[in-house]
């Protein structure tokens, strides 16, 4: 009986262009193993030998050199290909299929191979593929069928039939039964020796109220476009994953005090090497990123620090990804990989927004999803990878538009809506200081200023984003607090200057910092 998960009038096509075109071989989008070829003998040897001579410098294949490359230490193999070859004329077959070349259509033929091929796998390993294609059935019929699904599609299906599985018989060992103030005496007297705190964050103030960048936890940062929040989250990321920083009051690097480990940064929009490397370099050697970016440096030592910067950076265990069409799956993917193969410690998602991707992925099991449904499954998911894999996630948002209208700055403002706030450990949403803001802290700035007189603060100098926090843990000073700062947009460094609650009160809050030694 014949493989019905195998076209071989596809398999002549595809094989037809590759001939023609070996570059086709190389293409990240159209890859190919010999697997895909495995159920007809014939092609499978021809896309073997296709490679192999791809290998050796070929870029166009004919009849002759393939036959001769075969002939002259493959004989094996040469004369499986006669033998299963209907006249035995290899020379005629190739010439043959050489003739059908429509690299327009490689696509579609492409797709026609890899989903049976893909078929194929999921069916040899058991799994019931007769949603795709019912071998009991025509094969116009079955094409028809299969022509519905793209390769992801195949594969999101097996993806959410084994998650159903796992979330039904597989014990989640997150899962923890106790009995109340069980063991609590050690718990007591371990608070005493070591208080329960995270890493500290870039902001003093903020580590205060957040009690740190705890791991298990979600942080979520919310501002309009511009105001730095990957240039703040590089910042983050740095503070507790670069071995050494620049200090600018010894004028040299020095050992980060805040070290924790390895960290992780998921990127969604930036390219990896030209946009954001920067940004950490610029954060590790306190040199402005459009310097860097340009080239062009005010002194050869600003230039060595950024050659410092790049060895710490290389030694730092920090890993860059780069996902634009990320989806639930991915996301968890790559903190599992980089948990087991590097005990990551903290994560910065940059940032929460609806792809597409994620859309389609839910469609699976929700008929109609809003774009804040989507936003507030994705923070879902991140507080409970979280606490899953005991990292730190740092995440950003967008705002809805609402900051520029209401008088309290909250999560009313969030993009994804109210119900996000229910999703994370920590909260805060960036703005430039309203007029409002700037008259009513105008004694607390001259105050700020008379104390901190030197070469970098004149009387122009000004607080430029305010940290609104609308959501912590275990605080004794509550919601509402904002925090007045100046981020410095080009490296990501951020000073805090004083705070005042939710009515623009002043507010007397300690700040936690680690010092350098």
């Amino acid at each position: 009986m014949s493989e019905q998960l195998y076209s071989i009038n596809a398999g002549n096509f595809l094989l037809s262009s590759l001939l023609n075109n070996t570059g086709l071989l190389y293409s990240s989008s159209y890859p190919l193993t010999k697997e895909d070829f495995r159920p007809n003998l014939s092609h499978k040897i021809i896309y073997i030998t296709i490679c192999q001579l791809a290998d050796r410098g070929c870029n166009e294949i004919d009849a002759k050199e393939l036959v001769t490359y075969l002939e002259s230490g493959y004989e094996e193999q040469y004369n499986a290909l006669k033998e299963d070859i209907s006249d035995g004329n290899v020379v005629s077959y190739i010439d043959t299929l050489k003739q059908l070349d429509n690299t327009k259509s490689y696509e579609y033929w492409y797709n026609e191979i890899r989903k049976r091929s893909l078929l194929r796998l999921y069916r040899d390993n058991g799994f019931d593929i007769s949603k795709f294609w019912d071998e009991d059935k025509s094969e116009e019929k079955n094409i028809a069928k299969l022509n519905k699904y793209s390769i992801k599609d195949i594969v999101t299906n097996y993806d959410t039939i084994q998650a159903e599985l796992r979330q039904q018989y597989v014990i989640d060992e997150t899962v923890r039964r106790i009995k109340a103030g069980e063991n609590y005496e050690e718990i007591k007297e371990a608070f005493k020796n070591t208080p329960y705190f995270g890493a500290c964050m870039v902001g003093g103030y903020q580590t205060t109220l957040f009690r740190g960048w705890v791991k298990g936890q979600l942080i979520v940062n919310s501002a309009p476009s511009g105001m730095g929040k990957t240039i703040r989250a590089v910042g983050e990321l740095c503070n507790v994953c670069c071995l050494s920083l620049w200090d600018d009051n010894k004028q040299d690097f020095v050992a980060n005090p805040n070290y924790k480990g390895s960290g992780l940064y998921i990127n969604t929009e930036m390219d990896l090497e030209l946009e954001l490397t920067p940004c950490f370099l610029a954060y590790i050697s306190n040199v402005p990123r459009h310097k860097i970016m340009d080239g062009k440096y005010d002194s050869k030592e600003e230039e060595h620090r950024v050659d410092v910067a790049i060895e710490i950076l290389r030694d730092s265990n920090i890993f860059l990804i780069d996902d634009p069409n990320f989806t639930l799956r991915s996301i968890e993917d790559n903190i599992k990989y980089y948990k087991e193969q590097y005990d990551i410690q903290y994560m910065v998602f940059d940032y929460i927004q609806d792809n597409g991707c994620v859309g389609k992925e839910m469609h699976k099991t929700h008929d109609v999803i809003a774009r804040d449904t989507i936003i507030l499954n994705i923070a879902s998911n991140l507080k409970n990878w979280a606490r899953q894999y005991d990292v730190g996630i740092y995440t950003m948002t967008q705002l809805n538009g609402q900051e520029k209208t209401v008088e309290t700055i909250d999560e009313q403002c969030l993009a994804g809506g109210r119900a996000i706030k229910n999703k994370l450990d920590a909260g805060c949403i960036s703005l430039y200081p309203r007029k409002k803001e700037q008259k009513f802290t105008e004694g607390l700035l001259t105050h700020w200023l008379s104390e901190n007189r030197n070469g970098k603060f004149g009387e122009s100098f000004k607080p430029n984003t305010i940290l609104h926090n609308y959501k912590v843990r275990f605080s004794k000073y509550g919601v509402g607090i904002k925090i007045y700062q100046y981020l410095d947009k080009s490296t990501g460094r951020c000073i805090d200057m004083y705070c005042t609650d939710l009515y623009d009160n002043p507010i007397n809050i300690d700040k936690t910092i680690v010092e350098s030694a």
